[in-house]
């Protein structure tokens, strides 16, 4: 890693802080056993971590509420850098169980609203590209839309890590 600093907070502080409250929250068979139950109320994992990060950015918002009000981040719990790792961690969690819905649902044909049926990664021969909007369907949610054939077409506007990593080898 080329950033010193951000490799500290990756990896000696935000990973440590992860393990420690794995030890803490779920077990070494399941690491987001305790993040997973959300799923008997019938919200996905990947949903229930973003509440999770979504706690954690109201609580950076009102330390930004204190600080422009009298010039303090202060707290009586959880400070702004337990907050700010909390975060961090939760971004990646999110992200590993939104992949590991995302690839339990290809392969069984449950598309991002819970819809059974043809569903597959939307691709150029579709009318778009990666990083663009796909096309404007009524009805559209931003997680899915249908093509002229009545397949549902799982997008994602944002370019992979694979993107990002095959477009920088390709520049460099």
């Amino acid at each position: 890693m080329k950033n010193d600093r951000l490799k500290k907070i990756f990896l000696d502080e935000a990973l440590a802080l992860c393990d420690s409250k794995n030890d803490d929250y779920a077990n070494p068979d399941d690491y987001y056993a305790n993040f997973r139950m959300c799923e008997a109320g019938g919200i996905e994992t990947f949903r229930g971590v973003y509440v999770r990060l979504l706690d954690k950015i109201s609580r950076l918002n009102e330390f930004m509420r204190k600080y422009k009000m009298n010039g303090s981040i202060s707290s009586n719990h959880e400070g702004i850098e337990d907050t700010l790792l909390d975060a961090i961690n939760y971004s990646a969690i999110m992200l590993d169980t939104y992949r590991q819905w995302r690839e339990g649902n290809e392969s069984t044909g449950l598309c991002a609203n819970g819809n059974k049926g043809k569903c597959r990664k939307a691709r150029k021969s579709d009318g778009y590209d990666k990083g663009q909007a796909g096309p404007t369907v009524e009805g559209y949610n931003g997680e899915e839309l249908k093509n002229n054939d009545g397949e549902f077409l799982i997008t994602n506007t944002a370019p992979s890590l694979e993107d990002i990593q095959e477009k920088e080898r390709a520049e460099s």
